[in-house]
């Protein structure tokens, strides 16, 4: 009995992985945020990559959009957009301790809206009831 409890506890060690160390995981990056990730012309960003294992150095192909640059030790893709460009891929590589990944980032840069105007939180306004749906701006208080 003792031999077929050592032969099965060999054939489990051997079906693991010679006890525990099975097929690596295959690493991982990410950059959260909607896809495509939406810039303004003349506001920072800031993304930072999730990845797994080590990573020694971040590259991205094609060149970011002008204003935006990646740290390549960090992979934190920074900066702020200097032209509007249409939704683009860019692919971020990761590399470290012998493995390779990548990440297909879809980046757009649009141009900040133009011609709003905010009402300062100290003004107060008056809104008068017309009788219809909709009130009618009736001047500041």
């Amino acid at each position: 009995m003792r031999r077929v409890g050592a032969l099965m506890a060999v054939c489990a060690l051997a079906a693991c992985g010679a006890g525990g160390q099975g097929s690596p995981v295959p690493p991982k990056l990410s950059y959260n945020g909607s896809t495509p990730f939406p810039a303004v012309v003349g506001e920072a960003i800031a993304l930072t990559p999730a990845a797994s294992g080590t990573v020694d150095q971040y590259r991205v192909s094609p060149s970011l959009p002008s204003g935006l640059s990646i740290d390549e030790r960090s992979g934190v893709i920074s900066g702020t957009p200097t032209r509007a460009s249409g939704p683009a891929t860019y692919v971020v590589t990761a590399t470290g301790a012998g493995v390779r990944v990548t990440f297909p980032l879809v980046l757009s840069v649009t141009e900040p809206p133009h011609g709003l105007t905010y009402v300062s939180p100290g003004e107060r306004h008056r809104w008068c009831s017309t009788g219809t749906a909709e009130p009618e701006h009736c001047g500041k208080r």
